[in-house]
């Protein structure tokens, strides 16, 4: 018979995807604003920086699997990594969204430097946690149990980011964005730590490869990535995430510049993670009447449709802090800070 897995380890566990989407959902939301409003990058450097990272470290995963799966330790293969990751990632967090007083030069290296690192950590961090639900139980429904249990949590963390953090910001900052992004990672990436901790003390590695299986590195890549089911769902993957990168990206700025309403953006998305955690309640009965697959494609086709609704949103004004906003108060202004006619 199947082990019952207990709550507390449940929760242990998908407290550490709380952790991870701390700061995962902080860079999603907020990085790109934060470089180019507060931090002092152009969009196309900020851009640059975050495409070329973000395609570039994605190989790392598989990497970090095998890693992972070669791990032989007295904690098991993958706990050991969130543990050891976890006050790495608390203060590559921080530095990440410090803005240091540097030269234009130096602080775009600042910035390649501390998110790169930031994406590296996460993905030393993420893979193994990834990989723990299958040696935690054998039972196929306490697995489903398991993940449901961590779904909510990591969307709990976007909802906290989405309501409260730029007030938060404001609040820490006194005015001061920068200091009030520092504060606001910093406060997020202490309650990070102490879960990975957490989840590290309560969860349990059951299941144990077999000592006499011989594996090669060589093989398994060559299984993997002559698996076309997997290479389809890579793609797939990695366009979503592509999406839900640059649809989260632009909203701040969206509301900033456009709508010129940046209080709105906090109840927008907090609206919108309400819906997806409503979204999570139904997710398992709704699959079992339409098929996982056709469940997939329809809410990929609906995600899709509402988001080009953004598009014919009617403006309501621009910012008072947007840079055309402030150049059409005066020619001379203009001319004085290069805005152009």
């Amino acid at each position: 018979m199947a082990q019952k897995l207990p709550v507390k380890e449940k929760v242990g566990y998908a407290l550490g995807d709380m952790a991870a989407n701390f700061v995962f959902q902080f860079m999603i939301a907020l990085q790109l604003d934060f470089y180019t409003h507060t931090f002092g990058l152009t969009p196309a450097q900020a851009g640059t920086m975050l495409g070329v990272v973000g395609l570039g470290v994605a190989v790392l995963n598989p990497v970090m699997g095998v890693i992972a799966d070669r791990t032989n330790s007295k904690w098991g293969k993958f706990r050991p990594w969130i543990l050891w990751s976890a006050l790495p990632f608390g203060i590559i967090g921080v530095l990440t969204f410090t803005t240091p007083d540097l030269g234009l030069g130096a602080k775009v290296i600042y910035a390649w430097v501390t998110y790169t690192a930031l994406r590296v950590v996460y993905i030393i961090n993420n893979v193994p946690y990834a990989s723990l639900t299958a040696v935690m139980t054998e039972d196929p429904d306490e697995r489903t149990s398991i993940s449901s249990y961590r779904q909510i949590a990591a969307n709990l963390a976007g909802l906290i980011i989405a309501s409260f953090v730029i007030p938060l910001v404001g609040i820490l900052g006194q005015g001061n964005d920068a200091r009030g992004y520092q504060l606001t990672m910093g406060l997020l990436s202490v309650v990070s730590v102490i879960f990975f901790v957490v989840t590290f003390l309560v969860t349990k590695e059951r299941i144990q490869p077999d000592p006499q299986q011989k594996t090669s590195l060589a093989q398994d890549i060559s299984d993997l990535f002559g698996n076309k089911a997997f290479i389809m769902l890579f793609m797939v993957t990695l366009f979503y995430f592509t999406a839900i990168l640059i649809r989260g990206n632009v909203m701040l700025p969206y509301f900033r510049f456009v709508s010129g309403q940046v209080n709105v953006y906090a109840w927008f998305n907090g609206f919108g993670l309400g819906s997806l955690l409503l979204g999570v309640a139904f997710s398992t009965p709704v699959s079992i009447r339409m098929g996982k697959l056709r469940l997939f494609q329809a809410s990929m086709i609906l995600t899709g449709l509402f988001s080009m609704l953004l598009y014919v949103l009617p403006r309501r004004g621009r910012s008072r802090s947007s840079p055309r906003n402030r150049c059409a108060s005066s020619r001379s202004a203009c001319r004085a800070r290069s805005c152009g006619p």
